[in-house]
């Protein structure tokens, strides 16, 4: 609760601010696919891992299975856009 008044937020707003955050991570997922560099993508999708893997960590008591599954899917379409690099020229 300090950390929302720290950032001028209150409970109500939580949902607000959370969806403003996934619609820009989903913007940004699309302008990466449409950018069509594997590894702008793959590195995207790995700050996703990151932050998901945080957001278990956070929730681990509470229901930590959401934000597991969702950084190991990051983090397998990590591997497959890697997979995609372009080698040489």
């Amino acid at each position: 609760m300090a950390a929302l008044a720290a950032a001028d937020h209150t409970v109500d707003q939580l949902p607000l601010v959370m969806g403003g955050r996934y619609a820009l991570f989903g913007a940004l997922l699309v302008a990466a696919l449409l950018y069509k560099d594997s590894i702008v993508t793959t590195a995207l999708l790995i700050g996703f891992t990151f932050l998901a893997l945080v957001d278990t960590v956070i929730y681990w008591n509470i229901a930590p299975t959401r934000h597991a599954v969702t950084g190991l899917i990051c983090a397998l379409f990590a591997l497959f856009f890697y997979s995609q690099r372009k080698v040489g020229n």
